[in-house]
């Protein structure tokens, strides 16, 4: 039995007596959905058209284990609020909190857990990529997900921290011998200050485990672009990445490899980029310190940033292969970020269209208290809830 599925079953059954689980819900992943085949598709006549849409949730950076972390809460809300169950949960890493090498240890299913705690496991596939704080889950580096996956109708795509955070293959093995030399001298991590590699500035244990589809951006985005010419359908592309593209902490050096990959891709179909990561003082994007709430003060303080939500013909300042190289780029694809689960924060996406294909996306954001509902993403002018036009699969 594959490993996921088994972890799935594992914890579905662990939480059999749930009292939320919302099995009335009729979205699902269709695993068997084909891409359509060229030469026999058709104009939708009055007997076969008719509307259809699916939705997924999507988050990152928990950094909390246990009673009192966020993320079945973000789900009850946005389930509830928005009356949509999703076919498929996208987290971006960093499930667990303290710091780098010492992170404490995690098993996987601690998150399938709190995610079949509110929804009903046969409907909903709960997907999770592997970030920073991520190298001591219990279950391995291999349970976590990355590369392509199938979806009703779309794709989604996993990025690894690493994929993102070493620009080439060459950066990721002089990161690794670094590493392994620093624990054999036994010299604190702490100490070393060479900016040019900030996975080991950082201590981070994992990145001697190389992911099947690269082990930088240099590689992961090869593999990335190898996969979405092999397609033979413009359905959309959803891919998440724990690392942001854009320039902010200069820790994401494999930025502009993957912005050039994503630009070619989304010629051929409509891509949103979503992460997380930054939800440190660096994404301050305005002085919200007057406000009386101060839990809502923190989230603008720490949450919204500039680059929080762009859509094609945006702008932004995407990072370099070192730490003050930047590009300023006008943006043919979607970029988001997914929403924090430490701060509370969690994003619905809906696709929706004809039987033919998708021809709109919504991206809609909830919090998990009663905080006042935003009515824009980020600083960027957009509203909660916007709807992204999709036009590759027309």
């Amino acid at each position: 039995m594959d490993r996921r599925l088994f972890l799935k079953n594992a914890a579905t059954a662990a939480i059999a007596g749930a009292t939320m689980s919302l099995s009335s819900c009729t979205e699902s992943v269709n695993d068997e959905f084909f891409p359509p085949v060229p030469g026999r598709n058709k104009r939708p006549g009055p007997k076969d058209s008719y509307k259809r849409s699916t939705s997924l949730f999507t988050a990152s950076d928990r950094h909390e284990m246990g009673e009192g972390n966020n993320l079945p809460s973000i789900l009850k809300a946005a389930v509830s609020q928005s009356g949509i169950c999703p076919g498929v949960v996208l987290l971006g890493g960093d499930y667990v909190g303290g710091g780098k090498v010492m992170t404490p240890e995690f098993p996987i299913s601690d998150l399938y857990s709190e995610v079949y705690s509110v929804l009903d496991a046969p409907t909903c596939d709960a997907l999770f990529t592997y970030g920073s704080h991520d190298a001591c889950c219990t279950d391995g580096y291999s349970a976590f997900f990355s590369g392509p996956r199938r979806c009703d109708g779309y794709y989604v795509y996993g990025i690894t921290y690493v994929q993102v955070a070493c620009a080439t293959d060459e950066d990721a093995s002089a990161a690794v011998s670094l590493h392994n030399s620093l624990l054999r001298s036994g010299e604190d991590f702490s100490d070393f200050d060479d900016d040019d590699i900030l996975l080991e500035k950082s201590g981070y244990g994992g990145i001697d485990i190389v992911d099947r589809f690269g082990k930088s951006a240099e590689s992961a985005s090869a593999s990335f672009l190898k996969w979405v010419e092999s397609l033979d359908d413009n359905a959309p592309i959803v891919v998440m990445s724990h690392m942001p593209l854009h320039y902010n902490r200069g820790d994401n050096y494999g930025g502009q490899i993957w912005y050039e990959a994503l630009s070619k891709a989304a010629l051929s179909h409509d891509i949103l980029f979503l992460w997380g990561h930054n939800h440190t003082i660096e994404e301050k994007a305005a002085d919200y310190s007057d406000k009386d709430d101060v839990k809502l003060a923190d989230r603008f303080k720490y949450l919204l940033t500039p680059s929080d939500f762009l859509t094609p013909g945006d702008t932004m300042e995407i990072q370099g292969a070192s730490k003050e190289e930047t590009i300023s780029a006008r943006l043919n694809f979607s970029y988001a970020n997914a929403g924090y689960i430490k701060l509370g924060y969690g994003t619905m996406i809906t696709f929706s269209g004809d039987s033919s294909s998708y021809s709109a996306m919504t991206l809609h954001r909830y919090a998990a208290d009663t905080v006042e509902k935003e009515t824009e993403i980020g600083f960027t002018g957009k509203p909660n809830p916007y709807t992204v036009r999709l036009t590759k699969g027309a």
